[in-house]
C-alpha cells in the first residue's frame, strides 16, 4: 500500500492535486496538518478485476449452458416441425459460439491481468 503525505504548507496547486487523488480514490485521512491518502498496490487492484471479470466469466458459460440445455430440449419437442428444428439448431449454435467466446475471453483477460 502506496501512502502520499501532503504537508499543510505544500504549495496550493499540490495541495488541490493530492485533494483530487483523494476524492476519486476516497481514503484520505487528516491529522495535525498533514494529509494523507493512501492507495492499494497495483497487484491488489489487479486481484479484484481479475476476480470480477472470473465471477462474469462463470455465470455467462452458466448462462450459456443453461441455454443449449433448452435449445436441447426445444429441438427433443419440435415434432419434426422444419421451422422450430431450425429455430432450436441456431439457437444452440450461437450458444456454442457465444461459450467459446466467453472461455477465449477467459483466457485473455486472466492472461493480460496475469502479465501486468
Amino acid at each position: 500500500m502506496e501512502v502520499y503525505t501532503v504537508l499543510a504548507n505544500s504549495s496550493s496547486s499540490d495541495k488541490k492535486a493530492s485533494f483530487e487523488k483523494c476524492k476519486v480514490l476516497g481514503t484520505c485521512s487528516k491529522s495535525s496538518g498533514t494529509t494523507q491518502i493512501s492507495t492499494s498496490s497495483k497487484a491488489a487492484d489487479n486481484a479484484k478485476i481479475k476476480s470480477v471479470f472470473n465471477q462474469v466469466f462463470v455465470w455467462s458459460g452458466i448462462i450459456c449452458v443453461l441455454i443449449v440445455v433448452i435449445s436441447g430440449f426445444m429441438y427433443t419437442i419440435s415434432a419434426g416441425d422444419p421451422g422450430r428444428v431450425s429455430k432450436a439448431k441456431n439457437t444452440m449454435i450461437y450458444a456454442f459460439v457465444g461459450l467459446i467466446i466467453i472461455i477465449s475471453a477467459f483466457g485473455i483477460v486472466n492472461f493480460v491481468l496475469g502479465a501486468i
